[in-house]
């Protein structure tokens, strides 16, 4: 999370949401600091949801992403974890149907991580930089958003239907973001299956 002192804001940043790249950018400006909070496994890191009490009456704002990308990032980071520690790559289908059983960041839909939380605003990582400006009245020179997945829907075609129906209704909460329109419905889902 990141401190906004004098705009009296908690910037919430979930992981896979480019919360490095908006920590490193955003602490260089005066009165804001990274703030390191306890996780949902009781770990202290920039994915803390506890928010310290001479903070409690900030404004929160939380930065969200694509449900799909963002799957697909933490997808990318687990096999980058596996092949670090010299362990075999999985494939999308093994990553959706073990990721349960992975550490939280793997399963948790933002909605989830966020639950409790006072959300008065949203930042979408798709258009960071414009948000920051239009919600928190901040001009600042980031980086142009990674999002290594452009042509994402292509990545869920090896994915069987009802896996992509209950994928839809496990991150269902995080559409409404404004992904509405950016989504696997089972209507799509079934379109992928008839080779459409």
């Amino acid at each position: 999370m990141i401190i906004l002192n004098d705009l009296e804001t908690i910037l919430l940043t979930p992981p896979r949401t480019a919360s490095f790249a908006l920590h490193t950018a955003l602490c260089k400006r005066p009165n804001t600091f990274w703030c390191m909070s306890i996780d949902p496994h009781g770990y202290q890191n920039r994915y803390g949801t506890t928010i310290p009490h001479e903070f409690k009456s900030y404004r929160q704002v939380l930065v969200v992403r694509n449900p799909y990308t963002r799957l697909l990032g933490l997808f990318d980071e687990y096999n980058r974890y596996l092949i670090s520690n010299q362990k075999k790559p999985i494939t999308l289908i093994e990553f959706l149907d073990h990721r349960k059983s992975l550490w939280w960041r793997y399963h948790w839909n933002i909605s989830r991580w966020v639950q409790g939380m006072d959300v008065t605003g949203m930042i979408h990582l798709e258009s960071y930089a414009a948000d920051l400006k239009q919600v928190l009245g901040i001009s600042i020179r980031l980086p142009k958003p990674e999002i290594s997945r452009a042509k994402w829907m292509n990545d869920f075609k090896c994915v069987d239907y009802q896996r992509l129906v209950d994928l839809y209704h496990e991150i269902l909460p995080d559409v409404i973001y404004g992904y509405d329109r950016k989504s696997l419905t089972p209507l799509i889902a079934q379109m992928f299956n008839h080779g459409s």
